[in-house]
C-alpha cells in the first residue's frame, strides 16, 4: 500500500495539521531524523515480528533462549539510532519505547519461566506499539493528507472524482485517485530518498497503507486530464502508460500483491479506464491495443513482463477481459 513504494514515493509533512496539503515536507534535522529512525525501526520490527513467528513455529524452548536475549538491546538501540527525537515526533518515540518495553518484559519472562506463550504475549505488545509507532509518523505524511475532491485540474493537490471512479469501476474495490501537485510530488521524492525503498515497504505494509488509495504524479495526471477534457484518445504511448500507471496503482491497492500481476490485470484494465473517464468505445479498444503491444514488446516496464499474462494463462484476468 504498499507494495509499490518504487512506483510511488513518500514524504513526512510539517506537524501543523490545520494547514492544506500545500505543505512542503519536513526541514532538513527532520528529514535525517527520519532516516535514522526509519533504519531503527525497520530493524527492531524484523526482531519482533520475527521472534514472534519464530516462537510460534519453534519445537525447541532452547532455540529462543539467544533470540529473546536479544531483545534486551531494543531500548539502547533507540537511543543510539533515534535521540534527540525532534519534538514533532514524540508521539513516535513514545510508542517506540513502550515496545521496547514489552520487548524487555518478554525477554525477562523467558529467561525465568521458559514459557512460551507468556512470552509471546508481551512481544506482541511490542509489535503492536511498533506498527502505531510507524502509523504515527505516517499521520504527517503528505500522502496521509486529507485532499479536496475535484472534477477536473486543479492547481493544488486533489483527489479525482472522474479517476476515482473509473477505476472503482474497473477494479470493483472503493478506489481514491490523487492527484498531486508539483510542490507535494517534490516533497515526496525529498521523502523517499529519506527513509528509502526497502524501509518505506516495511513502513507501508505493516501499517496497511494506502489500501484503495491511487497516488499519480502531476505529469501523470495531466496526461490523464487530457484524456478526460478532451474525450477524444488518439492512440499516444505516454497516455498509454498513464492508463496502465492508474491501473497497475488501483490493482494493488485493490489487493493484488504481485506487482507482476498487477501489471498484467492493468494492461487488461485499459479500455474499462479510457471508457470510465468518457472515451469512445473504439477509441478506448485502439488504447488498449497499443497497450499489448508495449507489453509484449516489454516496453512498459521490462521487468514486470511475464509470459503467463496471456489469454487463457494464470494471469487472465477474468472472461471478458479484452486480448489482442
Amino acid at each position: 500500500m504498499l507494495l509499490f513504494v518504487a512506483a510511488l514515493a513518500v514524504t513526512v509533512f510539517v506537524l501543523t495539521r490545520d494547514r492544506g496539503p500545500s505543505r512542503r515536507g519536513l526541514n532538513q534535522p527532520e528529514l535525517t531524523w527520519v532516516h535514522r529512525y526509519g533504519g531503527w525501526w525497520a530493524g527492531a520490527y524484523d526482531q519482533q515480528s520475527g521472534l514472534y513467528k519464530q516462537a510460534t513455529l519453534a519445537s525447541s524452548r532452547q532455540a529462543l533462549v539467544a533470540p529473546f536475549a536479544s531483545l534486551q538491546g531494543c531500548r539502547l538501540s533507540y537511543r543510539r539510532a533515534a535521540e534527540p527525537t525532534p519534538k514533532s515526533f514524540q508521539d513516535v518515540r513514545g510508542l517506540s519505547l513502550s515496545a521496547c518495553r514489552w520487548a524487555s518484559r518478554a525477554a525477562d519472562d523467558y529467561a525465568r519461566m521458559r514459557r512460551v506463550p507468556s512470552a509471546k504475549a508481551k512481544l506482541l505488545g511490542g509489535v503492536l506499539d511498533l506498527i502505531s509507532a510507524d502509523r504515527g509518523l505516517m499521520q504527517h505524511l503528505v500522502l496521509e493528507s486529507h485532499l479536496p475532491v475535484r472534477e477536473g485540474p486543479s492547481k493544488g493537490s486533489r483527489v479525482d472524482a472522474r479517476f476515482s471512479r473509473a477505476a472503482t469501476n474497473t477494479v470493483f474495490t472503493n478506489t481514491q485517485v490523487r492527484c498531486w501537485s508539483a510542490k507535494d510530488w517534490a516533497a515526496i521524492q525529498r521523502e523517499t530518498s529519506a527513509l528509502g525503498a526497502e524501509t518505506s515497504r516495511k513502513f507501508y505494509g505493516a501499517a496497511d497503507a494506502f489500501q484503495g488509495v491511487v497516488n499519480l504524479s502531476p505529469e501523470t495526471c495531466k496526461t490523464l486530464d487530457r484524456l478526460a477534457d478532451d474525450g477524444t484518445a488518439a492512440v499516444d504511448d505516454k497516455l498509454v502508460r498513464a492508463l496502465v500507471e492508474l491501473g497497475s496503482q488501483a490493482e494493488r491497492g485493490g489487493g493484488e500483491g504481485s506487482p507482476v500481476g498487477a501489471e498484467c490485470d492493468a494492461v487488461q484494465d485499459v479500455d474499462s479506464i479510457a471508457a470510465g473517464v468518457g472515451v469512445g468505445r473504439a477509441e478506448a479498444e485502439n488504447l488498449a491495443e497499443r497497450a499489448w503491444q508495449l507489453y509484449r514488446s516489454k516496453r512498459l516496464h521490462a521487468s514486470l513482463w511475464t509470459a503467463d499474462c496471456r489469454n487463457g494463462g494464470s494471469l487472465d484476468k477474468d472472461a471478458t477481459a479484452r486480448w489482442p
